[in-house]
């Protein structure tokens, strides 16, 4: 099903809101896809984020997937 989302989506058939779910479809099924190559990674390693493999993800996402436990550099001014 997944692989045909695409196909699915240039539809004339379908309805805005129907090709919006097929759209959505296909952006958790990146996500979905993300997490479970992710999933047995610690905390103590950095994984590279390969765009080209999740497009959806990397349009979509906008934070860091992974913010490590360092300590600040010093030297930086902050306003309080």
């Amino acid at each position: 099903m997944i692989a045909e989302l695409p196909r699915y989506r240039e539809s004339a058939l379908l309805s805005a809101r129907e090709k919006a779910a097929v759209r959505y479809a296909e952006v958790l099924a990146d996500y979905r896809t993300l997490r479970d190559e992710i999933r047995g990674v610690g905390f103590d390693r950095l994984v590279p984020f390969d765009a080209a493999r999740h497009p959806f993800v990397a349009k979509t996402y906008k934070r860091p997937i992974h913010l490590a436990n360092v300590p600040m550099p010093t030297g930086l001014e902050t306003e309080d």
